[in-house]
Parts: C-alpha cells; structure tokens; sequence
C-alpha cells in the first residue's frame, strides 16, 4: 500500500475548544440533597454516584431531600439549576407502558426490569444502573438520562430540545436524535446494536462508541464531534458546520460532506471486520479549512475540496483522487498513487 503526503500552507490554525472529553455540565445531571443550609450543602449525584458541594444562587429554595437538576463548576462542586417535582419513582419489576403527562419526571430504579414502553411529551426520563426496559423510549423535550449498565430492547427516539446523556449503555435498537436547538447531546462508551441517528442538533458529542450498523450524523448547525469510535457499519456525516473526527474505526464505506466551517480528520482506519466490498471513503467540502492526517481505507479515497485551505498527509489507499478548487474548475483529477 502507497502512502502519499501532501502538505500545503494553512492561512489560519484551527481552535479545537471542544477536544476533551464533553462537557458534562450539559448533561441530564440529577441528584438528591443529602443536606443543605444557608444557601451550600450537599448533593448526591445519579452521575457515578459522587458527593458534591452544591450551592443554590438563584435562592431556588433547596431543602434536604430534594431532587434536583445542577450544572457542574469543577470536579468536587456543582450550583442547583432547577428543582425536581415529585417523580414517578418505578423500583420494583413492573409490566406495562408508561405513558406520562407533561412536566412528569420517572425514574426507573436500579436494577429493575420495566416490561413496557415509555412514552412522554416534555417531562424527564432517567433509567439508573443496570436497569432493563423491554420495551421502547419516545420523548418530544425534557431530559433523557440512561445510565451505566442500563439495557434498552428497543428503540429510543428524542425529538426537540432538553439534554440525552447516555453512558456505558446498551441499545438493542434504532436511536434517533433530532431536531434540538440547545446544547446536550453525551454519548460515550455505549453499544448501538442497530442504526445510530443524530439529524439537526446542536454540538453532539460522540466518544468511544460501538455503533454495530449504520452510523448517520447530518444537518448539525453546530460543531460535532466523534472521535473513538467503532462505526461497524459505514459511517456518512453530511451538511454540517464544523465537524472533528479522530481516532475511529470505520467497518464499511466513509462519506463526510462538510457544508461550512472546519474539517478535522485525523486517524481514521478501515475495521477489521470481514466486509464483501472495500472500504471507499468520499470526502467533500465547501468549508473554510480542511485538515487530513492518517487517514487509511482499505478501498478508494475521493477527495473533493471547493474553497478551503488544504492540509493532508499521510493517506493510504488503493487509489486516492484529490479535487481541488483549481482542478475541479477544469474538472480535472490528481491521482494521488495506488497500491
């Protein structure tokens, strides 16, 4: 296999601000109060289960007790940005569908089995550890929060604004995200067993995720990022604005269609699974900035760059076609070698 470089001069460095892990400020964060007084106390957090130092600025009224929503401001300490109505509590094993009424808040305890769909129109979900639902979840806004070890057998649909956090999960189904305005989407360190959908939301985070079939990311008005990643199926990222992927695995075929800002694409690999075809990827972009390293597919590359300032190295391929702005006037190809 040829590895070809080519480099050319960058009018301007990309500021990744996002690159660490995401910001799980802007997660479907709850807790219980443990003890609260004279504006600070503590909370207790469903996320991995820490102490927190909670303080209440607003002057929400926080008692002992309650259950609240808070945004983190380090490691150690977080502020109460909304309290919690009574939930529906499910902590026992229960057979039917949960359809709820606007502004409900369910929690399904850990370790119980839910034998039904949950079904919501602005209210908020959370599924605890090791929690099974057999069953679907559709929710149009409000919070969904599934939690380590949970297992969904079904699909899970979220429509409109308000925070999905799903961590250490696994999904039997199809999941589909869309149409969010506001920031939230965390994704990391679950299994998708079928389609993963994320269409017209704002800044998704995807991190160290097994996506076992298709694995669609479109329409983002703002930032996405995806990086270690397992995309067993083919992977197509279209018409978004400002895009990082690294350090994925893709099992079939590749295509990222750019529609503003900056690309980065920085190791990126054909899986190992056994596929019929080879592993093609097409990338096209009408962005201001597109930056390639270490890309290597097992098929064809195809390149294809209207406007922006160019950076590549390192691509390996069967063939590699490169299309600039300056080619693609004359629709001419530069052929960057084959094996």
């Amino acid at each position: 296999m040829k590895t070809t470089t080519i480099k050319t001069k960058l009018s301007f460095l990309l500021a990744l601000l996002f690159l660490a892990l995401p910001n799980l400020s802007k997660a479907c964060l709850s807790g219980e109060v443990t003890s609260f007084s004279a504006g600070s106390g503590q909370l207790h957090s469903y996320f991995q289960g820490r102490m927190l130092n909670l303080t209440d600025p607003s002057g929400l009224g926080v008692q002992a007790g309650d259950r609240v929503f808070f945004n983190y401001t380090s490691p150690t300490s977080a502020i109460v940005t909304s309290i919690i109505p009574s939930p529906i509590v499910i902590s026992t094993n229960t057979t039917g569908n949960q359809i709820l009424p606007a502004g409900a808040f369910l929690i399904v305890e850990q370790g119980v089995t839910l034998n039904g769909n949950i079904n919501c129109a602005d209210c908020n979900i959370i599924v605890r550890e090791n929690a099974v639902i057999n069953g679907n979840i559709s929710s149009s806004l409000g919070c969904v929060s599934i939690n380590p070890g949970a297992l969904i057998n079904g699909r899970v649909t979220k429509q409109g604004n308000g925070q999905v956090f799903i961590q250490d999960a696994t999904i039997v189904d199809r999941v589909r995200i869309f149409n969010k305005t506001d920031f939230g989407v965390v994704l990391m360190n679950s299994t998708f067993k079928e389609r993963l959908i994320i269409d017209n939301v704002r800044a998704p985070n995807v991190v160290d995720n097994v996506v076992e079939e298709r694995f669609i990311c479109r329409n983002i008005p703002f930032y996405a990022l995806c990086t270690g990643n397992d995309f067993q199926g083919f992977a197509r990222l279209d018409d978004n604005h400002d895009l990082v992927f690294k350090n994925n695995d893709i099992g079939e075929n590749l295509r990222i269609r750019n529609q503003s800002g900056t690309v980065t694409i920085e190791d990126i690999r054909s899986g190992n699974l056994a596929t019929t075809a080879s592993q093609d990827a097409l990338i096209e972009n009408t962005g201001e900035v597109l930056d390639i390293t270490a890309l290597s597919m097992d098929g064809n590359i195809r390149i294809r760059d209207n406007q922006s300032d160019v950076n590549i190295e390192e691509i390996n391929a069967g063939i590699c076609h490169l299309y600039t702005s300056d080619a693609a006037d004359e629709m001419q190809c530069v052929d960057l070698g084959g094996r």
